[in-house]
């Protein structure tokens, strides 16, 4: 959400959080860390400033606070009526 490129590690939910607004390396591979983050810190000013922006739009859609409230409100519905 602070509109910098995320650079990962493929543990837990980090790919779907990230999406294709930043880099997924596998987990433990140092070597593919520091090339992730040296391809995104060679990316020209202007890329790295609107992958930067498509980052903090993805998630803002996926993880604001209405949304998520939405997303609980549902699931609890779906479980009263299943009674």
């Amino acid at each position: 959400a602070a509109g910098c490129v995320a650079v990962a590690t493929a543990c837990g939910d980090a790919a779907d959080i990230v999406g294709d607004t930043g880099s997924i390396v596998p987990v433990r591979d140092v070597p593919a860390l520091a090339a992730a983050l040296r391809r995104e810190a060679a990316r020209p000013a202007a890329e790295r400033a609107a992958r930067g922006l498509a980052a903090r739009e993805r998630s803002v859609a996926m993880f604001a606070l209405e949304r998520m409230v939405d997303a609980f409100e549902d699931l609890y519905v779906a479980a009263a009526t299943r009674r």
